[in-house]
């Protein structure tokens, strides 16, 4: 399609003059081609002041700061978004993995990977900086929170150069030290009542994002609250065995599993069968917002608080583009979406953890606020056990 071709050759544009992407580049770009219906005046200027959209493109950038001598440590490449849209993802990652001892060394002078978009002779452009041949700070595959830059990172590396963050917190030794944490903390920041459905992108779904390996549940009481013990109910598409990263043990995935052992509730809903594309809402406009809109119409009939995503670029879209969304169907769309290390990091009541929240473009602090209500009420005794207490 002529869309998807201007995206590519503006992407092309940027690569070679900054090395990185430009979300506000790409839409003014996009507008001279073929314009975005997405991207109306009033949402644009709801992205600028949310800061998602930069005003200047991020340069590339040497590193200078050494690796961690303690620990684990892994090179690390944010992908473009990292430095754009997804700025408090990026930074919920480096915390919540810190928290359990294992640090992520920036890969020095890392270059955009084409953004799922560009192509050279099936290899990620950019090879030279992305795909390998960089001297990383550690040994091992190369993490990423981006499920398009892992594939596109596997697809010049090799199928274990790569790992996806959602498959690096699944392996066994990190569940249980996540574990540890949330239960030490206790109730200070509750998301047992939390309620959510996982949203885990194309990347994820189909397999491309890391290891397939199976994720067992931990034994009961090892997340926290009552949310940790109950069993997650069989995933509504699971995949045929091979494909994905889903747990082989009822259907579940690592998203899944990690949100139950920070003590929420994932539940079923169709929305995760539907696909959005990097950048669908730039280059198939019509077609992304309808996907949006049975998104959140699945959302609607899940019951459940929040979307949790494990992309930046699926969370860009589902965030950024509700003002849009509501527009067409003349009634506001309000849905929280919450990047799946947010919700770990509220189970281990980081300090910085609001700070992430208020920088969505969708209100998700008055859900947090909620959640503190309700865990103090539900440990709040009964009027009969505070009179008796009284009494006493």
């Amino acid at each position: 399609m002529a869309d998807i071709e201007s995206l590519e050759q503006i992407i092309r544009e940027q690569l070679k003059r900054r090395g990185r992407l430009h979300l506000r580049g790409l839409i003014d770009g996009m507008r001279k081609h073929a314009p975005p219906a997405a991207v109306e005046g009033g949402q644009e200027v709801s992205l600028v002041l949310g800061g998602k959209l930069r005003l200047f493109a991020p340069k590339v950038k040497r590193r200078t700061e050494k690796a961690p001598s303690r620990g684990q440590v892994f090179s690390y490449f944010p992908g473009c978004l990292a430095e754009e849209s997804a700025r408090e993802y990026d930074a919920s990652i480096h915390r919540v993995l810190a928290e359990l001892d294992v640090h992520l060394a920036e890969i020095d002078g890392w270059t955009c990977c084409g953004a799922g978009v560009v192509r050279e002779d099936g290899t990620p452009a950019g090879r030279g900086n992305a795909g390998g041949s960089v001297e990383h700070e550690a040994a091992g595959p190369v993490v990423s929170g981006c499920p398009l830059c892992v594939e596109r990172l596997r697809d010049s590396g090799g199928p274990d150069s790569a790992l996806h963050v959602l498959d690096l917190l699944s392996r066994d030794e990190l569940r249980e030290a996540l574990a540890m944490k949330i239960r030490a903390i206790g109730e200070e920041r509750p998301v047992g009542s939390l309620k959510v459905v996982c949203y885990e992108g194309c990347g994820v779904s189909r397999g491309k994002s890391g290891a397939d390996a199976p994720v067992p549940p931990l034994p009961p009481g090892e997340g926290r609250g009552e949310g940790s013990r109950r069993e997650n109910p069989p995933h509504p598409n699971p995949l045929p065995e091979g494909e994905g990263i889903q747990s082989a043990a009822a259907g579940r995935r690592p998203m899944e599993a990690l949100m139950e052992l920070a003590g929420a509730q994932a539940r079923e809903w169709s929305g995760s069968r539907r696909r959005l594309g990097p950048f669908g809402v730039f280059t198939e406009s019509e077609s992304a917002l309808r996907a949006l809109e049975k998104i959140f119409r699945d959302f609607e009939k899940s019951g459940a608080d929040a979307i949790v995503t494990a992309c930046p670029h699926c969370h860009f879209q589902l965030d950024s583009f509700q003002y849009t969304v509501g527009r067409r169907r003349r009634r506001a769309v309000e849905v929280p979406i919450l990047h799946f290390t947010e919700v770990l990091a509220l189970a281990m009541s980081l300090d910085e953890t609001d700070g992430w929240l208020a920088a969505h473009v969708t209100g998700v602090l008055p859900l947090v606020d909620r959640l503190v209500a309700e865990e103090e009420k539900r440990q709040s005794p009964a009027p009969e056990g505070r009179k008796q207490q009284e009494k006493k």
